[in-house]
């Protein structure tokens, strides 16, 4: 009889026991199937530089306050003295309502001030610019913008012209040379005035290497006639020579000689321009609008899917699994 009764409570208990352990593995299965989404960041709050200002009145707002007796205080804006309470001004200058309308205004708050005891600024005449007036010679008067007085409000400031640039000289062409009997020798001269030096410009340079002043300009050599009796060949000799640098116009030299001595001109053909050697660098190209117009990046926050979690990642269901399976063996042994 005991032992008949033995295995009833053994039965009752296994069925019990694995009733609860079915409606654990239930609750367990429903947690686990359902997706965690990690939730989005909310909207930022404004930062207080963000805010504007809550206390500018319209001409209207500001007469009916005025009708009602309700008046402005310290620092809150104003048109006249009649929008601000008892004992404050209308400070023109920023109409705000003041104690001393010789003070500046400090925000302690977004949409808050208080009058400073702080003595409006008073500028001492020395204005900083950055850049400064411009230098290069040969520069226009202009006034430049780039500037603070020492208040650090913004200003202006007007810049004087500059010295004309200096004209470094220039030889022109020698002159006839003086013999003109066949076979007879004479001179020739050029002078530094082509152009001639000016603002500083450097002088010329002569054959001896000696340089040209402001008194003597000049430089004489010897040349000759053409031989007597003698027929030019047609070949000129010149020194100096056509100039070969690049840019130079077509020009006439006269320091030539012909084949006999005599004095000769040459036609010199101008040079090839100067050119600079551009490097292309490749475009930057950026997502465009159907309006051709530069198409904003947007950056789209999603929210962030936590991985799946199976029954088994849970450690109380592991655990009373186990026990579970220990209770059965125990209560099969004691039948």
């Amino acid at each position: 009889m005991n032992t008949n009764k033995k295995k009833i409570l053994a039965v009752l208990s296994l069925i019990v026991i694995m009733v609860i352990a079915g409606a654990a593995v239930m609750v367990s299965y429903r947690m686990s199937s359902q997706q965690k989404v990690a939730p989005t960041a909310p909207e930022s709050e404004p930062m207080a530089a963000e805010i504007k200002e809550a206390d500018v009145l319209t001409d209207a707002e500001e007469k009916t306050l005025e009708a009602a007796g309700t008046l402005k205080p310290a620092c809150g804006t104003c048109k006249t003295n009649a929008n601000c309470q008892s004992g404050l001004t209308c400070d023109p200058a920023d109409g705000r309502c003041k104690t001393d309308i010789n003070t500046t205004i400090c925000w302690s708050g977004p949409v808050s001030c208080v009058a400073s005891a702080e003595v409006a600024c008073t500028p001492s005449g020395v204005v900083t610019c950055s850049p400064d007036c411009p230098t290069a010679c040969g520069t226009a008067a202009s006034t430049i913008s780039t500037c603070t007085n020492s208040c650090g409000v913004a200003t202006t400031k007007a810049c004087a012209a500059t010295a004309a640039c200096g004209v470094d000289g220039g030889w022109s062409e020698y002159g006839s040379c003086s013999a003109t009997a066949c076979g007879t020798s004479g001179t020739k001269t050029r002078t530094c005035n082509d152009p001639a030096p000016s603002n500083g410009g450097a002088e010329c340079t002569r054959a001896d290497d000696t340089l040209t002043t402001p008194t003597n300009r000049t430089e004489t050599v010897a040349c000759s006639a053409a031989e007597c009796d003698c027929t030019p060949s047609g070949v000129i000799t010149c020194n100096p020579g056509c100039p070969t640098a690049c840019g130079s116009a077509a020009s006439t030299i006269t320091s030539c000689t012909d084949s006999c001595g005599g004095e000769a001109t040459k036609a010199c053909a101008a040079t090839a321009a100067c050119g600079t050697r551009v490097v292309p660098t490749e475009p930057t190209v950026q997502p465009t609008t159907a309006d051709g117009e530069v198409a904003p990046t947007v950056v789209v926050a999603s929210p962030t899917v936590l991985p799946e979690a199976g029954i088994l990642d849970f450690p109380g269901v592991a655990a009373f699994g186990g026990g579970l399976i220990l209770a059965i063996v125990g209560i099969l042994l004691a039948l």
